[in-house]
């Protein structure tokens, strides 16, 4: 699968291969999307990116064989919930939180995630009605978990969780966010521990997020804090679209690989306080 992020001028390239096969079989799927890429015809300044889970040796030394190289390692953290957890924690000192319902309210909530993640890896500005589209078309999505968190009149902090791992029994915080002049007040931490009642109150029996593992703002020591752990490393690797490893460009006889655009952007599955 290829996917075109024209914010971050990016390709990304996601190869799967039985295990038996894999080592051969993952070379060419990845050659393949790098044909597939350099006939779109864009300029050299793009990129492509590739993950990895840790532990798959043979894929990591396939993309680096492929002139790839490590950027970025993502955790995927969980938290194995208890009778403690349904207990709602009472909110920081002058903070409420409510459910964004309305289109004024998800545009408000729109504002606070772009705001919060604005500056850390893979960031690009997104506008609102892709945003929206595409979190409420998901049929795992839950609008009802979309929270706005506010300090008086001003929303400060965000939290949208979905069902995406329900099939594990598990509830998925999908981004969760708080804009810097309001942080170091707990309001993450809040937002963190109000996701583990509501989870734990509709029987779920964990709670898993993503986060980037060098986020520059603590998140990673703000979950371990609240008792989650890393339960799986993914790898990101990058390079450019016109590599001088390359050689001859690869052949173009793959026509029936297309290239996925469903939204200028690629959703971000990563949390930060």
């Amino acid at each position: 699968m290829v996917e075109r992020d024209a914010f971050n001028r990016l390709f990304v390239v996601d190869s799967y291969a039985a295990p038996r096969h894999s080592r051969d079989l993952l070379a060419s799927l990845v050659d393949m999307g790098l044909s597939a890429a350099r006939r779109l015809g864009v300029d050299e300044q793009w990129e492509v990116e590739a993950g990895a889970f840790a532990q798959d040796e043979a894929y990591k030394e396939v993309l680096e064989d492929a002139g790839f190289r490590e950027v970025r390692r993502f955790w995927r953290m969980v938290i194995n919930l208890s009778a403690d957890h349904r207990v709602q924690p009472d909110p920081p000192s002058g903070v409420t939180l409510t459910v964004a319902v309305s289109d004024e309210e998800r545009r408000l909530l729109h504002d606070v995630e772009q705001e919060s993640f604005a500056g850390q890896f893979g960031f690009a500005p997104q506008p609102y009605d892709e945003s929206s589209a595409w979190g409420i078309d998901r049929r795992d999505a839950r609008p009802d978990l979309w929270w706005l968190a506010w300090s008086g009149d001003r929303p400060v902090g965000m939290c949208v969780m979905d069902d995406s791992h329900a099939d594990r029994g598990a509830s998925h915080v999908e981004m969760l966010g708080v804009i810097p002049q309001a942080r170091g007040r707990g309001i993450a931490s809040w937002l963190l521990r109000s996701a583990f009642a509501t989870a734990a109150h509709e029987g779920r029996t964990s709670v898993t997020l993503t986060v980037d593992a060098d986020n520059t703002t603590g998140a990673t020591a703000l979950y371990e804090g609240v008792g989650m752990r890393a339960e799986q490393v993914r790898v990101h690797y990058r390079r450019p679209l016109a590599s001088s490893r390359d050689g001859e460009a690869a052949s173009d006889s793959h026509e029936e690989l297309s290239v996925m655009t469903p939204c200028e952007s690629r959703p971000r599955s990563v949390s930060g306080p």
